[in-house]
């Protein structure tokens, strides 16, 4: 074969064959994703919510018009969201993309929501090689003065009493650090825990 053929052909394999083919893959590890997310709602009993997509398609006449194909295509391109109750607390998991612009990065989200959100902004998560480095450059973060638990979260807020209040009984920084310390990546809010 002549080498000089091939590489005529080179735009043409690369549009037809691999592009696609990254495509498909791509697609594929969305539905994989997706259908792990489904099984998990279903094992702890929540329900789908009503999608972007399908508020979209409820308030548009025209969607009773859209070929079945590509409706399916459509649904698969729309995250999920599963919301329920479980022990009393209202629970959605969700996807989040977190990430610049050049390194993206799909995230399933637990979210424990807590019954009435807290009166300020606040925020805790594991103390990490970065926020490290940002306590020395001048961001520093709330200091509770326990030194297990200001060693192991960054708490940052809009009201630094506020959040001393909140946080000035024992068992409560007892609580947080162990939840903290056996989840990694669980982070906090004024709206409840995500993980």
């Amino acid at each position: 074969m002549n080498p000089e053929i091939l590489f005529e052909f080179f735009p043409f394999i690369i549009m037809f064959i691999i592009f696609p083919l990254i495509a498909f893959m791509i697609y594929k590890k969305g539905v994989g994703a997706k259908k792990k997310m489904e099984r998990t709602a279903m094992l702890l009993g929540l329900e789908s919510s009503a999608s972007e997509l399908q508020t979209m398609l409820d308030e548009n006449p025209m969607a009773a018009s859209i070929p079945a194909g590509i409706m399916k295509l459509l649904k698969n391109l729309y995250d999920p969201v599963y919301t329920g109750q479980i022990r009393g607390y209202d629970v959605k998991i969700s996807f989040e993309i977190r990430g610049s612009s050049k390194s993206k990065t799909k995230y399933t989200v637990l979210s424990l929501l807590f019954p009435q959100e807290i009166h300020f902004d606040i925020n805790i998560e594991r103390e990490g090689a970065m926020s490290k480095l940002a306590n020395l450059a001048g961001f520093n973060d709330i200091n509770l003065n326990d030194k297990e638990f200001d060693s192991l979260l960054r708490i940052k807020g809009s009201s630094e009493a506020a959040v001393r209040d909140l946080l000035m009984e024992k068992y409560r920084r007892d609580a947080l650090t162990g939840l903290f310390t056996r989840h990694k990546y669980m982070k906090m809010n004024r709206r409840g825990f995500q993980y």
